[in-house]
């Protein structure tokens, strides 16, 4: 991607060439700047840059990150340490951001990363970094060894916790390492004894296993030294995406005086901001860190959120199944193909066909539960819609269910077939209930495993016979 094109102001989508374009065109304040371009009216991060691309002076604090800590194979947290030893920080409010620079290829590259550290630890800054695929400052980053040479800003941005008025309680919303901020604003509670009587988070985590220990471990002990502080870790790997049903159960219980803060990736924050402006909250009580504010209430959304709507792979998949069954209950059976399933090479090759598709469908759990990567929610996508195509691949190396174990063996499949396609993206009311998950999980697990186990048994006794 050309410099230029680079997005500078991420709450507005800002490139760096339209903030360049409205200097060359005589813009030469900030102000000025913020309105032409609409940038630094979000979280505000990218203040700094503005600042640097209009010639102001920018002061810059050499520090040392000497300590890493691993949180998982794409997350670290580092602390960050005064180059001068006797300097100490100003003090940050939870959830501002600091911009950290570097010379990368002998190019200065600066990236915005919200403090987790307590505000009143002025001896270092701790942030958490996520690599990012093609990432240039966060591949450099994660390449380098201790002790790592940066330079960082004072803290920016004006959208903050405000956690001294404990006369309004406060439920924030947070997704994936959106979760800094908030870690910041629970140990400046804690570590600064703030009696803050109701603190409430919904941490939503794609699963990552060290995360969610990481967090969990965190926050259990904010939760036994604060009375009032609670979390729920949402796993989306077996929950799935926070829905505006879950976002409506917390409004219900919760205060019309509450405030809620929202901090993940943008498309996170819009989505919690339509879920709650659909349960009726102000939008003047809603405080998005990092995405622009809603005003309206999204009543588009609303409509779609209580109609029921299927997946295309759902009637992909129920319009090959019902296929099959006509076909072998009218005997509609095409003589090339049956032909063909009486020769033993093409029963082998289309046997080998059916165990690649099996073991690709078993390749995602698995790797799931060894690896996490965000790159994982498309793999699960593809999970499902390869899935439904089951019933064709079972097809061309059989048109019919066959006898004695056969039978169990056919039936297991495409009942192991059917159960994934009435899945939660299906039937949401549904899954509601956690006993008709696990019940549902249960029984896909034990199907996949039986029709596994009868599926190499019969590769055995074909190829004995053979």
């Amino acid at each position: 991607m050309a410099d230029d094109q680079l997005i500078l102001c991420h709450c507005m989508e800002v490139t760096k060439a339209t903030v360049q374009e409205a200097i060359d065109a005589g813009v030469s304040t900030f102000s000025e700047l913020v309105e032409k371009t609409k940038a630094s009216t979000g979280c505000g991060s990218c203040a700094l840059t503005l600042h640097e691309m209009l010639g102001d002076k920018v002061e810059w604090t050499a520090v040392i990150a000497r300590k890493k800590v691993f949180i998982a194979d794409d997350i670290n947290s580092y602390r960050l340490i005064a180059a001068d030893k006797s300097y100490q920080y100003p003090k940050h409010h939870p959830g501002q951001y600091i911009l950290v620079k570097a010379k990368i290829n002998g190019q200065w590259v600066s990236r915005p990363y919200a403090i987790s550290s307590m505000r009143s630890q002025l001896s270092y800054r701790e942030i958490t970094v996520k690599k990012k695929q093609g990432g240039l400052f966060t591949e450099w980053l994660f390449k380098q060894k201790l002790p790592i040479k940066l330079f960082i800003s004072n803290p920016q941005g004006d959208k903050i916790f405000n956690i001294e008025d404990k006369s309004r309680p406060i439920i924030c919303f947070a997704g994936g390492v959106g979760v800094t901020p908030v870690i910041s604003a629970y140990r400046t509670i804690c570590n600064e004894n703030i009696d803050h009587h109701s603190f409430h988070l919904d941490y939503s985590t794609t699963g990552h296993a060290n995360t969610s220990k990481q967090s969990k471990k965190e926050f259990n002990k904010i939760i036994t030294q604060s009375t009032g502080a609670s979390v729920y870790l949402r796993n989306t790997l077996f929950e799935g995406n926070i829905r505006f049903k879950d976002i409506h159960k917390i409004v219900k219980r919760a205060q019309v005086k509450t405030r809620y803060y929202l901090s993940g990736p943008a498309q996170y924050e819009l989505h919690v901001q339509k879920g709650l402006l659909n349960a009726g909250v102000k939008s003047h009580n809603i405080y998005p860190l990092s995405s622009k504010q809603l005003i309206e209430s999204p009543s588009v959304s609303q409509s779609v959120d209580k109609k029921r709507t299927f997946k295309a792979y759902f009637y992909i998949g129920i319009i090959l199944f019902l296929s099959f069954l006509i076909q072998d209950f009218f005997n509609l059976k095409i003589p090339a193909l049956e032909h063909l399933q009486l020769q033993e090479y093409y029963k082998r090759w289309t046997g080998y066909g059916i165990f690649t598709f099996f073991a690709f469908q078993w390749s995602y759990p698995l790797i799931r539960l060894i690896r996490e990567n965000t790159r994982f929610y498309a793999y699960q996508q593809l999970h499902k819609i390869t899935g439904a195509f089951a019933p064709a691949i079972f097809y061309l190396h059989s048109t019919k269910f066959g006898y004695a174990y056969l039978l169990i063996l056919s039936l297991g499949y495409l009942l192991n077939f059917l159960l994934p396609l009435c899945n939660k993206d299906n039937f949401q009311s549904l899954f509601e209930n956690p006993i008709v998950y696990k019940a549902w999980l249960s029984s896909h697990i034990f199907l996949s495993i039986m029709v596994s186990s009868l599926m190499f048994y019969h590769i055995y006794t074909a190829f004995s016979y053979s």
